[in-house]
């Protein structure tokens, strides 16, 4: 008597499932790296606009002595309660960045005119911090961000006496920020607005 077997050995569907579960595990990976680049567009995009709102509120006073003497979380308080920050950044009465950090907005010790303040985000990973580090602010040939901080080292805009230097100017070249971001999730940025 002969049988004619058809159908996959053993073998064969264990090469099966290993290929269906290497591409499965590259897939989650391809997704957790494009859902990973869509939370830093985001975060760059919440700087942004947290700028241009703090701007725009102050517009009329012509400076940002309001913010002097308050605290983060009473400035947090009324920013959020005038609602100049997006909702979404709200958590308990603070601001938080997407990547899960505290925002901190202050008046600046950049000058004591009163013409400058600070947005400060905390706990940035590596890919935030370099990401960050590099937002063009030049509009028509011209910034309103007067200086960078990354975590300890300052970045100023080139005016003045420093006009010539190439060390700790602004923009940012990459290779600085490669340096001065820690790969860690603690880094620090610190932009100066006018």
């Amino acid at each position: 008597m002969k049988t004619h077997q058809k159908g996959a050995t053993m073998l064969e569907a264990l090469a099966t499932l290993m290929i269906i579960s290497v591409l499965s595990i590259s897939g989650i990976r391809l997704i957790g790296s494009l859902f990973a680049m869509f939370r830093q567009n985001v975060v760059a995009n919440e700087i942004k606009e947290i700028k241009k709102s703090i701007q725009d509120r102050f517009a009329y006073a012509g400076d940002y002595r309001e913010l002097e003497g308050k605290s983060a979380d009473e400035v947090a308080e009324m920013l959020l309660e005038e609602k100049v920050i997006p909702n979404q950044m709200s958590v308990n009465g603070k601001i938080y960045h997407r990547l899960g950090g505290e925002v901190t907005i202050e008046l600046s010790d950049y000058s004591d005119t009163g013409l400058y303040f600070d947005v400060t985000f905390k706990d940035l990973t590596t890919q935030g911090c370099l990401n960050l580090s590099q937002i063009d602010w030049v509009i028509n040939q011209n910034s309103d961000l007067m200086r960078l901080i990354i975590n300890d080292k300052t970045f100023v805009l080139p005016v003045g006496n420093n006009k010539d230097k190439t060390e700790g100017v602004l923009p940012v070249p990459m290779s600085e920020a490669v340096k001065d971001c820690k790969s860690s999730s603690d880094n620090d940025i610190t932009w100066t607005f006018q």
